[in-house]
């Protein structure tokens, strides 16, 4: 992959050395690149994914970060939300009854996004700790939250996840974007038709999903 890298950086050198007459010829069309393996996208097993999903659900926790931090685990996993559309989401993107979101993906485009009841029932959850604790005092809109009642960071959430996965027992790679792949192949693996998966995960060509 990284001499793959190297060819094209040289072969678009090459191009532009042609097109402002440094060269008369282009030598290096004639450099082939390595063929590489297309190697399938990692994700959580179900089984395990169940295990981690009924610990971010158990329980009476009161604590605002620790609601927060289980929310956000159950929420890439309930919806397949990339990291950055998971941080840029505000409570306005919600309808009234909390059981579809409005997501502003790749390229702008928009996409509404299904909520399960049980995922409605953790939103509420939190945002009445939000409330009780009055965590948010200056009017923000993002729904989650730092304690001092910002938008919380990527860098963040992406440690979050981290750690849930990882005391969840999960090997190899940990991600935000693992759980969305582990939301695909679960939804492929229960049968569902590809252009679903496809709009769900606003994608813009089948050939991504």
């Amino acid at each position: 992959t990284s001499v793959n890298r190297g060819v094209a950086s040289l072969r678009t050198l090459a191009r532009w050395m042609m097109q402002n007459g440094y060269v008369a010829t282009n030598e290096l069309k004639k450099i082939s690149q390595f063929k590489t393996p297309k190697r399938l996208p990692t994700f959580v097993p179900e089984t395990r994914m169940e295990s981690i999903v009924n610990r971010c659900r158990d329980g009476e926790e009161e604590d605002f970060e620790t609601l927060r931090d289980r929310l956000i685990v159950v929420f890439f996993y309930a919806t397949g939300l990339r990291l950055a559309e998971l941080v840029a989401i505000d409570v306005d993107d919600f309808s009234d009854d909390w059981r579809s979101l409005r997501v502003v993906g790749k390229g702008d485009k928009e996409r509404l996004v299904p909520i399960l009841d049980p995922l409605v029932d953790q939103i509420l959850a939190y945002r009445d700790a939000i409330s009780r604790q009055q965590i948010c005092k200056s009017g923000e809109k993002a729904l989650f939250l730092t304690c001092k009642g910002v938008r919380v960071s990527r860098s963040k959430v992406y440690r979050v996840v981290q750690k849930a996965l990882q005391e969840g027992g999960v090997q190899g790679k940990k991600s935000p974007h693992v759980l969305r792949h582990t939301f695909a192949t679960h939804l492929m693996n229960a049968g569902a038709d590809m252009r679903e998966i496809q709009e769900l995960m606003g994608h813009s060509s089948l050939q991504s999903t």
